[in-house]
């Protein structure tokens, strides 16, 4: 496909299938290709972040994330994925905010489920941890962050 004026939409649209596909790079390249017709497309960035974050590469996640924000700042993916980076900071209860706020904007998401999960567990709250994981499995019975995520809170709480 030739990115035009007219089909970044399709590009980004078509970087989603590819990223559910694990088919990362071709993701990342056709959000790129999206936002070079049309930087302020806050959908491809919050895409482009979120393939940014799979790949390990936080800081240009983060500049993506901030971009996605500040264009639409209802985008629940660019809310979840900043309370992931701020996880990954240990900036736990800015991170708990961040999650809120996705699943609030965005719910029935299992990623945002399964990363409150990790966070409230982080928190020392396991309880509330896993109804999150449990909420995430109902929603994708295969996430396997949930899994891990479900493992650990209970094992904070005595394998209860």
């Amino acid at each position: 496909l030739a990115v035009t004026a007219n089909n970044y939409i399709v590009e980004n649209n078509l970087g989603v299938v590819y990223g559910k596909a694990n088919r990362d790079a071709d993701a990342t390249a056709l959000y790129r290709a999206a936002l070079a017709v049309s930087p302020d497309y806050a959908m491809a960035h919050a895409n482009l972040a979120h393939q940014l974050l799979k790949a390990g590469q936080f800081s240009e996640a983060q500049q993506h994330v901030d971009r996605a924000l500040a264009l639409d700042p209802t985008v629940a993916l660019a809310h979840g994925d900043l309370g992931l980076l701020l996880a990954v900071r240990g900036q736990f209860p800015q991170a708990l905010a961040e999650l809120e706020r996705a699943l609030a904007l965005g719910p029935q998401d299992a990623d945002t489920e399964s990363n409150l999960c990790y966070v409230l567990a982080h928190l020392g709250r396991p309880r509330e941890a896993i109804a999150h994981c449990h909420e995430a499995l109902r929603i994708d019975p295969s996430h396997a962050s949930a899994k891990l995520n479900l493992a650990n809170a209970q094992a904070a709480m005595g394998g209860k």
